[in-house]
């Protein structure tokens, strides 16, 4: 039996098409080449480190929202981002930037500190906080970021 806490932080997951049951599309990461960067979260929902990961997800989201994070999702081993990542069965974290690339893969879990203090470092990230300084009246654009 998942516990409580960690099916409610699993449903952020779950809104994910890929982590729908039946779900007839994957998402893919070129949809959001240069407007979002993307945490790719693969693995079954009963592994402990996906339900661990998702929980850390959950808890960090207005940080995520803030540095342009979108959660994809997939649970199942023959699916398309599991084959394009490389991944059977089992837990595997994935960061893209903006520009597509892999920052950071890893098969532990992994704090929202070293997330955010990873995307903080990124040039891009330090552009748009420089921007966001210059311009505090603007609201953030995240397109063409």
């Amino acid at each position: 039996m998942i516990p409580f806490a960690a099916r409610a932080a699993f449903a952020l997951l779950s809104v994910v098409p890929a982590f729908a049951a039946g779900a007839a599309s994957n998402p893919s990461p070129e949809d959001k080449l240069w407007q979002k960067r993307l945490i790719v979260l693969l693995g079954d929902r009963d592994i402990p480190e996906v339900q661990k990961q998702a929980s850390i997800l959950e808890k960090g989201r207005p940080a995520l929202k803030e540095r342009d994070v979108e959660i994809l999702g997939e649970q199942r081993p023959a699916g398309l981002l599991h084959k394009r990542f490389g991944q059977g069965a089992g837990f595997l974290f994935i960061l893209l930037g903006k520009d597509g690339e892999e920052k950071l893969r890893s098969k532990k879990v992994v704090s929202l500190d070293k997330i955010t203090q990873l995307i903080d470092g990124m040039p891009m990230r330090k552009d748009e906080v420089e921007r966001a300084q210059e311009n505090p009246s603007k609201p953030k654009s995240s397109a063409a970021n």
